[in-house]
């Protein structure tokens, strides 16, 4: 995937986001 330094950038932190919420339920891991 090409992505853009800014949207790499945002899906990084959506998915560190997602992972802290996730923490201790369910350990996902994208």
């Amino acid at each position: 995937m090409a992505l853009t330094m800014s949207t790499l950038i945002q899906v990084i932190h959506k998915e560190l986001k997602e992972r802290i919420k996730a923490k201790g339920i369910t350990g996902r891991i994208a």
